[in-house]
């Protein structure tokens, strides 16, 4: 920290809130492509927010300071949230995933993508137990997003199963391909790109997916997955009785399906994206047998838990009747594989591969410092402000407060980009004047960004962005006045580009940097800088420095407080 000392409130406890606005990079100067050159904001004040790296201050206008409206001159900075920055590879963007959890822990932990990758390449990922299951089984079903966006999974993994497969068995029969379709975090009609690299294999594609059905985490059982349960559960049974459609040439089932879906959203800023593709399953395929071995390839947990409940879960615990009140015929529970962890509520999931635990992490430090950890989040990125920035685990929940607002359904998401994010700040607000005389660290999330960002539409990306800015603008001033450090950022890039230099929209993921600014607590000054280089990891030794733990700033961090002369 070169020697800085930053002053803290004299009047209250150690206090820092950490708002992440999900999905917010720093994006070039284009009206044409970014948001933000056409949104209306007042705490994202366009001339600073731009991919510079050099230490400069943001000046906020308009911002209540003391009960009248002021300006701040406040410390910014840029932070790598993407390739190196995160150990990722070069241009590979982040993630929600990897990026909260290098917020929360301040370690190296491995994204899925880089972590399956280093077991391939050592191939203890063939070696491992649960996986040789799925190796030498008679019959092997293989659900996963094909994709490079290397968030949820990667086609190279499935490339790689599938070749030791051929090796160890000497033939490619007994191989079931369950497609599930992006468009979200990769172009939106790109399917028959990841189709067609599977090369010979194409063939054994058996089912395809759109990732809104077969990844869907809002409980949408009967709308969503049960349609993608009966297609690779029952396979050409389940068209006959028109639960899904059929397919015998894939690439003529996914042009059918555009035209379909542009029909059905014409006259809406809505785009045609292969995860809308409706379940289908190939003609000829007669579905699973008992003794059939599932091994879900998708290496992030989040989205997979509601297949895996159909698929292995004999109990009843979620409702499977239909709208006559039968219940969803299960006839038995194939051998059920994740490569990750799903968390202690899938007992009957067999996991292939347990992350190392972490320790020493931020909430780790909070907890021994006796400070009330509250985390304010909606569902949809609930996971990502509690289990991934706890380091991908739970043990930390009990000493944690959660604070979750549900989201709306991903249909609604464009008619109102707003989300969460009024109730996120009442709450806020809220609590910031609950807590009395305790120290507190609130961790916010701000969904409005990523989501909308995925929408790739750019009047309901402006209005996401504005919705955003209009909350900070909203619960600064509030926190600052109870003696909170405040602390802006982003877990990614996404917002900032709609469109591919094509004109063609472009939903997913950048490699841009992402912003960091600190705002002080009330009658503090705040005359320091933050330095140039840096990632998502310094952010957790930052607060603990701003809070006045720096002598608490754990030995297993490998990030560095941002605060210089």
């Amino acid at each position: 920290m070169s020697g800085t000392t930053v002053r803290t409130s004299t009047r209250h406890a150690p206090r820092a809130a950490i708002i992440i606005c999900d999905g917010v990079g720093l994006g070039t100067r284009d009206s044409d492509r970014n948001p933000f050159c056409r949104a209306k904001t007042q705490f994202f004040a366009r001339k600073p927010f731009k991919p510079e790296t050099s230490p400069r201050r943001l000046i906020v206008e308009g911002i209540m300071t003391n009960g009248s409206k002021g300006q701040l001159s406040l410390p910014l900075c840029s932070l790598g949230a993407s390739e190196k920055a995160v150990g990722l590879p070069q241009g590979v963007a982040g993630n929600s995933e990897l990026g909260h959890a290098r917020i929360g822990t301040g370690q190296a932990w491995k994204a899925g993508d880089t972590f399956m990758r280093d077991l391939i390449e050592d191939r203890s990922f063939f070696e491992n137990k649960s996986v040789q299951k799925a190796l030498h089984a008679e019959r092997v079903h293989l659900p996963m997003l094909l994709s490079d966006g290397g968030i949820h999974a990667h086609t190279d993994v499935l490339l790689a199963f599938l070749k030791e497969r051929e090796r160890v068995r000497g033939n490619r029969d007994g191989v079931f391909i369950h497609a599930i379709l992006d468009g979200w975090d990769c172009a939106p009609q790109s399917a028959s790109v990841y189709l067609d690299k599977l090369g010979d294999w194409k063939d054994r594609v058996v089912t395809l997916l759109g990732r809104n059905y077969a990844m869907d985490k809002s409980k949408r059982y009967h709308e969503a997955t049960v349609p993608v349960y009966k297609a690779m559960m029952f396979g050409s049974k389940a068209a006959e009785d028109g639960s899904v459609y059929s397919f015998n040439d894939p690439s003529a089932y996914l042009q059918l399906q555009y035209r379909t879906i542009a029909y059905l959203v014409a006259g809406t800023s809505k785009i045609v994206q292969d995860c809308l593709i409706h379940p289908a399953v190939k003609r000829g395929y007669e579905g699973m047998r008992r003794e059939d071995v599932v091994l879900h390839l998708n290496y992030r947990d989040d989205r997979v838990g509601q297949l895996a409940n159909l698929l292995s879960n004999p109990s009843s615990d979620f409702d499977l009747s239909s709208e006559d009140g039968k219940k969803l015929d299960r006839p038995f529970y194939p051998k059920f594989i994740s490569l990750v962890d799903l968390g202690t509520m899938y007992p009957f999931v067999e996991v292939a591969f347990q992350r190392e635990q972490m320790s020493d992490r931020l909430c780790d430090v909070l907890a021994a410092r006796g400070v009330q950890d509250h985390r304010i989040v909606e569902t949809v990125k609930l996971r990502h402000a509690t289990f991934y920035f706890d380091g991908a685990s739970e043990d930390g929940f009990k000493q944690e407060h959660h604070h979750v607002f549900r989201s709306d359904d991903a249909s609604q998401y464009r008619a109102k980009p707003q989300m969460r994010a009024p109730e996120i700040g009442e709450k806020l607000i809220a609590l910031a004047s609950d807590i009395g005389d305790a120290a507190a660290c609130f961790t916010v999330n701000f969904a409005n960004g990523d989501m909308l960002g995925h929408e790739a539409v750019m009047d309901a990306s402006v209005k996401a962005i504005e919705a955003v800015d209009e909350q900070l603008m909203r619960v600064i001033p509030e926190l600052q006045a109870k003696g909170f450090w405040v602390a802006v950022t982003a877990d990614h890039g996404c917002v900032e580009r709609t469109t591919m230099r094509d004109g063609t929209p472009d939903p997913s993921h950048t490699t841009n940097r992402v912003p960091f600014v600190v705002v002080p607590p009330a009658g503090v000054s705040c005359e320091f800088s933050l330095r140039d280089g840096g990632a998502l990891t310094d952010i957790a030794p930052t607060v603990l420095t701003l809070m006045g733990f720096e002598q608490s700033i754990p030995v297993q961090m490998i990030g560095k407080s941002l605060i210089q002369e």
